[in-house]
């Protein structure tokens, strides 16, 4: 699948970025180092998590305007969680599912960092 486009990766961090906050000693999606992840991402991931996740951070980006006439990086930090955790708790399995996904695979770039794993007290390579 083809590299993200410099408005995807702003629309993609402003959703990762709400997903794994800094705080309580860690430095969160913002402070972590992800260059390398999304270049092996871009390579490795099979092409239905690809697709999977670039469809979640358009349709993400983008649904915040049918309740709060703003696009999700325009929200502020307390809508764009309200925003998440309405997603998460809701009736449609499909929701659910993507804030799951888009949660996976902030996790999985988030602590690929070296960094992030010393600053949280657990072994890096």
């Amino acid at each position: 699948m083809r590299h993200w486009t410099a408005m995807e990766r702003r629309w993609r961090d402003a959703l990762f970025n709400a997903a794994l906050p800094a705080g309580h000693g860690h430095p969160g999606w913002a402070g972590a180092e992800t260059d390398a992840f999304w270049e092996r991402f871009a390579t490795a991931a099979p092409p239905l998590l690809a697709l999977g996740l670039r469809t979640t951070v358009w349709l993400f980006t983008w649904l915040p305007l049918f309740t709060d006439l703003r696009p999700f990086p325009s929200l502020a930090t307390e809508r764009r969680d309200a925003w998440l955790r309405a997603a998460l708790a809701s009736d449609q399995y499909l929701a659910r599912q993507m804030v799951e996904t888009l949660k996976l695979v902030a996790c999985l770039g988030y602590f690929g960092d070296p960094a992030v794993r010393r600053a949280l007290g657990g072994p890096s390579p």
